[in-house]
């Protein structure tokens, strides 16, 4: 693995703006010249402070509190004090544009490096944490606005450096001022520390290869705590949208209270478990640029206590400049839907000439007339329609019919109709889901979009037969099992949900709700709006942007009615090819 300094490539936090915008600004913490006494001793195991224990010890000797947010902020009102960690107020206008980012980047930044939002060497570094007034066995308190991550980037860059006495002030200044505590109005520029910088532990901190070699690594998980519009790409802040591979999406938002301070230990726990990411894995947070990414740090490091945990400091921005030209997705689960390049090589005529049995089975799942008219080749004829008859088969009933036609449990099913997404091929994607297949897949083009690729269609019905040679072209009746996952279903309206430590959000998928419909903060969400005028899922970006609008929620078990059964199961689909932490259908 290669290493790179955090003096080398930077905090391109630009990808973060987001929360400047939504939760406010940043300033600094105040050095030299406290009244001797005792040394200071906190007690904090979450490295949290609050309000009141800071109100208390404002003056101690040994105390630095430093002001996180922007100049401008820091110059309208901070804690009593406060020393701040950006620009001064002679340097943070630039003909008279505000260049201040908060943070610490203003004072550890390297504006010449090759990136964006860049920290500088270790020496220049250690001057800027001395300039705070920081001693190495000071106790540091860091502040921004509250729920954002400016402290915990300053908290971060102390941490790596070895500074291990610095605490995060909980609800920042937003709680500060609501509890009608003095402000003070005096810019602090302290005696200069004596802190070292030595960096005790390098594994904080991975680059782009670390970060390839996690892709999909059962033990490592990829986690990124920006908002939904730049996970799906409905954002673009660089060249071009979307997220890396794999990863996990928690938005910060969800690990803050009202009064901007950290939730519990136990309810940020919940939300990992909702949200699929497990705590017995290594996790790497990231973000546009690394600002937001510090923070994911502290959540998972501090508020969680996790030790297996390591920072993508270059973040997407060093994905994107990387020359392998690296891919980001806008689907968290891409691999639920494939094109016709992809059908036409795993389960196309080659493939059967190579492999016994190929690893994908196109089910087509149009009415006779229509597959009569023209097939892809290889593909079986299902016709489920779109779930009128749900009930009219059990499920031990569908596997055996499924094992007949091809579909065994290793095998990826791609469910094909006309055109992409319809009510038919979506209620066949969730039927194989509920039955516990794994591997499930949505043909994107139809078999229109087939033709269009330039490929032909077929007249000639697939065979399907007990293999005769060792290598033998049929497609081969299978053994499929039921493995019933409850998590897909809800039968009883008033059921439990998968996770009571969450709540319910009922969507209804049609032109309008019905009349006396049961839940009367149900969502409406229009099955037009999820789909392309040919027919085609849309893409990440476009399809986050109909759920939002719709007002379907993320932290939530989300459970989808319809018109039918397969018109509920197009939402279904678009929710689970988005990643959805928890969605099940109704009928």
């Amino acid at each position: 693995m290669i290493m790179r300094s955090l003096q080398v490539r930077g905090l391109v936090g630009i990808a973060c703006l987001f929360l400047v915008a939504a939760l406010i600004p940043l300033g600094w913490g105040c050095g030299g010249g406290q009244e001797e006494g005792p040394r200071l001793e906190v007690e904090s195991e979450r490295r949290l402070v609050t309000t009141e224990w800071l109100a208390e010890h404002l003056g101690a000797s040994g105390l630095v509190v430093v002001d996180a947010r922007r100049t401008g902020q820091y110059l309208e009102g901070k804690i009593p004090g406060a020393v701040s960690a950006s620009f001064s107020e002679e340097e943070y206008l630039s003909r008279g544009r505000n260049v201040s980012y908060g943070g610490g980047l203003d004072i550890f930044g390297d504006f010449t490096a090759d990136f964006p939002f860049a920290y500088a060497g270790e020496e220049h570094i250690q001057e800027a944490i001395r300039g705070l007034g920081i001693d190495d066995d000071s106790v540091v308190v860091v502040y921004d606005d509250g729920g954002t991550f400016f402290a915990a980037m300053v908290i971060f860059i102390l941490e790596y450096y070895g500074h291990q006495h610095s605490y995060l002030l909980d609800g920042g200044f937003f709680k500060w001022q609501a509890e009608e505590r003095e402000v003070g109005e005096e810019v602090v520029v302290p005696e200069p520390g004596t802190f070292n910088a030595v960096v005790r532990d390098e594994g904080m901190i991975v680059d782009t290869d670390y970060v390839v070699e996690s892709l999909y690594h059962p033990q490592r998980t990829l986690l990124s705590s920006l908002l939904p519009s730049w996970h799906f790409g409905t954002h673009l802040p660089y060249s071009r949208p979307g997220h890396i591979p794999s990863t996990k999406s928690i938005p910060l938002g969800f690990f803050v209270n009202a009064d901007r301070t950290w939730r519990s230990t136990s309810e940020i726990q919940a939300i990992f478990e909702f949200s699929g990411v497990s705590l017995e894995n290594e996790i790497i947070t990231y973000c546009g640029g690394g600002p937001l990414s510090t923070c994911g740090y502290f959540v998972v490091r501090h508020l969680l206590g996790h030790e297996e945990v390591r920072n993508y400091q270059d973040a997407v921005v060093a994905w994107l400049w990387d020359p392998r030209d690296l891919p980001l997705h806008l689907y968290q689960h891409p691999e639920m839907v494939r094109d016709s390049d992809w059908i036409n090589w795993w389960s196309g005529d080659r493939i059967q000439t190579l492999m016994q049995d190929a690893p994908a089975l196109v089910l087509d799942v149009r009415p006779v007339a229509a597959r009569e008219g023209g097939h892809i080749p290889w593909s079986v004829h299902l016709d489920l329609g779109n779930g009128e008859d749900a009930g009219d088969r059990t499920l031990e009933e569908w596997a055996e019919r499924l094992g007949a036609i091809g579909l065994g449990d290793r095998i990826e099913a791609v469910v094909c109709d006309e055109e992409g997404l319809t009510p038919a091929a979506a209620w066949t994607f969730w039927l194989l889901e509920y039955m516990g297949h794994e591997f499930v897949s949505l043909c994107a083009e139809g078999v229109s979009g087939w033709e269009v690729a330039g490929y032909s269609l077929t007249t000639e019905e697939t065979l399907i037969a007990e293999p005769l040679t060792a290598l033998d072209v049929a497609i081969h009746p299978k053994e499929m099992e039921v493995r019933r996952d409850p998590t897909r279903r809800l039968e009883d309206r008033e059921g439990e949900r998968v996770d009571t430590r969450f709540g319910r959000q009922w969507v209804f998928v049609g032109e309008s709700l019905p009349a006396g419909y049961h839940a009367e903060d149900a969502v409406l969400l229009a099955p037009g709006s999820l789909v392309t005028e040919s027919g085609r899922l849309l893409p990440g970006d476009r399809l986050w942007d109909a759920l939002e609008s719709a007002g379907v929620a993320w932290m939530t078990e989300v459970v989808l009615d319809g018109e039918t059964p397969g018109v509920a199961a197009m939402g279904y689909v678009a929710l689970r090819v988005l990643g959805f932490p928890q969605t099940r259908l109704h009928f």
